[in-house]
């Protein structure tokens, strides 16, 4: 008799929006329908430590789905050898927004044109006009600037001129971020890409008419789409170049109405895909990850 597979999801312990929840509940119940058991499990310091040189997991799943962007529990886990989904490294290239550019220019795929921060570590420290007026040589007025770790569009600014340039580097100054060419030929919208096991499996445009991100949860809203052919393949080549399982990949259109990749979430919130295009998206991964194991 073949034996019953066991599965983890595992959410971040300090989240509080409804989504990670939500999330967590509709893959426990995909699975369920599946026959596969799992328990929801939030992270922290009580599941993995380093002991005797090695690590101790107190996880006794076949797999583990992880729902949060921890990467120093997720390289734990696989240490002990459990499947994880995504796996450490791709949860590492993605959850780094600069790591993410870095890999993908590596490679030949589209990106906004980026330049990273040089690492501040003193409160007192300074910015210089050399440093304006070097990052104003490279960037027009609207620029992007972005922390490399954050989701949902909060550590996302639009800076317009060098008054607020000045400000939002002093306020983040000892923080990881990055510039980049704002790309507003179509303000507030992307494309949201889910791909599962390497292939596209939906797609939706993101309009928000009040903010410059097009993030749900600062008020985007969704509408189903057909992907072109482009768009498509990119995504698709996108995901495997990063060894995602499964991810949400945000795409820019560009002045030539060519595809631009913006963000790759690791763990992208599915509710409003599933919403507007009526894809079971919660089905279709615990299926890809359960033909994985078996």
């Amino acid at each position: 008799m073949e034996r019953k597979l066991k599965g983890g999801i595992i959410i971040n312990r300090f989240l509080r929006p409804k989504e990670s929840v939500l999330q967590a509940e509709k893959m426990q119940k995909a699975f369920l329908s599946l026959g596969v058991d799992t328990d929801v499990v939030s992270d922290g310091y009580l599941h993995a430590l380093i002991t005797d040189n090695k690590t101790a997991c107190d996880f006794n799943y076949d797999f583990v789905l992880y729902l949060d962007k921890d990467k120093y529990l997720a390289q734990m886990i696989e240490n002990r050898g459990i499947r994880l989904f995504n796996s450490y490294k791709s949860i590492d290239v993605c959850s780094d927004k600069a790591q993410t550019y870095i890999t993908l220019c590596k490679h030949g795929v589209p990106v906004p044109k980026t330049m990273f921060a040089p690492l501040s570590y003193m409160k007192d420290d300074k910015y210089t006009e050399e440093d304006y007026s070097g990052i104003e040589k490279n960037f027009s007025y609207p620029m992007i600037i972005k922390e490399c770790y954050g989701s949902k569009g909060l550590t996302v600014h639009l800076v317009n001129n060098r008054c607020e340039l000045e400000s939002v580097l002093e306020e983040l100054k000892n923080k990881p971020f990055l510039l980049q060419e704002y790309l507003g030929r179509y303000k507030g919208v992307d494309i949201r890409v889910i791909v599962i096991g390497g292939k596209v499996v939906s797609a939706i445009k993101r309009q928000n008419k009040n903010d410059f991100r097009s993030n749900v949860a600062l008020g985007g809203v969704g509408e189903k789409i057909e992907l072109n052919k482009d768009f498509k393949a990119l995504s698709e080549r996108v995901a495997n170049l990063l060894g995602l399982d499964y991810c949400g990949i945000d795409i820019l259109i560009d002045e030539f109405n060519k595809p631009v990749i913006c963000e790759v979430n690791s763990n992208a919130f599915f509710e409003e895909t599933e919403k507007v295009t009526g894809i079971n998206i919660a089905s279709l991964y615990a299926k890809h990850i359960i033909n994985s194991i078996k």
